[in-house]
């Protein structure tokens, strides 16, 4: 008797910790979405300083960065959909 109320316990908690980890999950993909917003505003003011000053391999660069970013962006927002739509 005694090891299955421990059982018992040990599942609830696990559910209990589960539900707060979607929780926390989704509050970080929106920093995430923040932050590759910021990334990208930062990677596009680099490829006009760059094509102003005529680097054109830091252009290349910040351009593949700037894909990076979209990519990921896209991933996190598409992330934050599915999560909207599916609640745990």
């Amino acid at each position: 008797m005694k090891s299955k109320f421990t059982l018992l316990l040990a599942a609830g908690l696990f559910f209990a910790v589960a539900s707060q980890a979607q929780t926390l999950n989704s509050r970080h993909d929106l920093a995430d979405v923040r932050y590759d917003k910021k990334e990208m505003y930062a990677d596009k003011r680099n490829i006009r300083h760059d094509e102003v000053f005529g680097n054109h391999r830091e252009v290349r660069h910040d351009r593949r960065d700037l894909r990076k970013d979209r990519r990921d962006l896209r991933f996190d927002r598409r992330h934050l959909r599915h999560q909207k739509f599916h609640k745990y």
